[in-house]
């Protein structure tokens, strides 16, 4: 099974990254994927998120109330690029929920015979930070996998992408097309160091965002504007064994 983790923290003042595990009975059934049934809410102290269908659609801070996510899924897409170009259909899947915990909920989803993608959600207790451990099992190896987070705003938010060299790229509404970490870099290549994460600033707090391979390491973060919000998407490559 191929794994990717994304580590979401809000943050006051410092930044701050938490790292946790989350694990995986479930409901499975063939609906529409935006019904209530496929809806989970996971709060702390300081942390409101609500995941539909494995996919985050609401995130906000509840000392100030801002919400840096908050789609409205009545237009919105049902393909998800699990496997970068190639996507999972949530219209066609079989989509099953399960409460491992009162802290955690897994969602799995069934493209068929083919390829199947797990999404385990987990908020850590207090003002502790929200955590998605994601992973996949196919038939065929696959060239990549990905955990995208869509409908950031970018009206109340700077966003910040940071690689692994220190260098770092902002961006602000209204802003169309890819958001690379490094300004000097004309497009995205994964032979060039990419941005490993992303923060979110706003006038009190904001959102920090990492993504990394639990065997490999950090994952390549980056991101797409759509006017007045982005899309980030942490990405990993592979090589199939020979």
């Amino acid at each position: 099974m191929n794994r990717l983790t994304s580590h979401i923290s809000r943050f006051q003042a410092q930044f701050a990254a938490v790292l946790v595990a989350a694990t995986g009975g479930m409901t499975e059934a063939v609906a529409e994927w935006r019904d209530a049934e496929y809806r989970a809410t996971l709060t702390n102290e300081v942390i409101h998120a609500e995941i539909q269908a494995g996919q985050l659609v609401l995130l906000e801070n509840r000392e100030t109330g801002r919400r840096l996510i908050d789609r409205d899924l009545a237009g919105a897409p049902s393909t998800y690029p699990v496997y970068g170009d190639t996507n999972l259909d949530l219209e066609s899947a079989k989509i099953g929920l399960q409460w491992p915990a009162p802290n955690r909920v897994s969602t799995f989803i069934e493209a068929g015979t083919e390829k199947s993608a797990i999404f385990n959600w987990a908020i850590e207790p207090g003002r502790g930070g929200l955590i998605l451990h994601s992973g996949s099992m196919s038939k065929e190896p696959l060239d990549q996998m990905r955990v995208n987070i869509r409908g950031c705003d970018l009206e109340h938010h700077r966003l910040i992408m940071v690689g692994g060299n220190g260098e770092s790229h902002e961006a602000v509404a209204p802003v169309e097309g890819s958001i690379y970490g490094d300004p000097a870099t004309p497009g995205f290549s994964f032979r060039s160091v990419q941005p490993l994460i992303a923060l979110f600033e706003a006038d009190k707090g904001g959102w920090f965002f990492e993504g990394r391979d639990e065997q490999i390491g950090p994952a390549n973060a980056y991101a797409t504007g759509h006017g007045t919000t982005a899309e980030l998407s942490f990405s990993r490559g592979y090589i199939p064994s020979v």
